[in-house]
Parts: structure tokens; C-alpha cells; sequence
């Protein structure tokens, strides 16, 4: 879907209010994305990586 498609988010959206179990499922999806993919120690080794290459660059 577009992102400049206002009504058609809009329409998506007012779908997902009406579906509880939809809603459910998006829920446990992201909740899951998120404990997998945010751990502290993945988000640290993923900032190090950041100052490691810009300390890189620089060097």
C-alpha cells in the first residue's frame, strides 16, 4: 500500500478496528519481531558496529 494513500490507510485501519482476532494476531507478531530483533544485546553489537565503522573511516 501506498504510503501516500491516505484513504486507503485510513480504510485499512477502520478493518483492523472492526477484527479483534486480526488485531490479536498483528499484536503477537510484533511482539514477537520485537523480542527477537531488540534484544540489549543485539541493539549494543549493532551500535558498536556503527562506532567501529565510523572510527574506521576516520582512522
Amino acid at each position: 500500500m501506498p504510503a501516500e494513500d491516505a484513504q486507503t490507510q485510513a480504510a485499512a485501519l477502520a478493518e483492523l478496528l472492526e477484527d479483534d482476532a486480526r488485531r490479536a494476531l498483528y499484536g503477537d507478531a510484533g511482539r514477537r519481531r520485537c523480542l527477537r530483533d531488540f534484544t540489549l544485546e543485539r541493539m549494543v553489537a549493532r551500535t558498536r558496529a556503527v562506532y567501529d565503522l565510523t572510527l574506521e573511516a576516520h582512522a
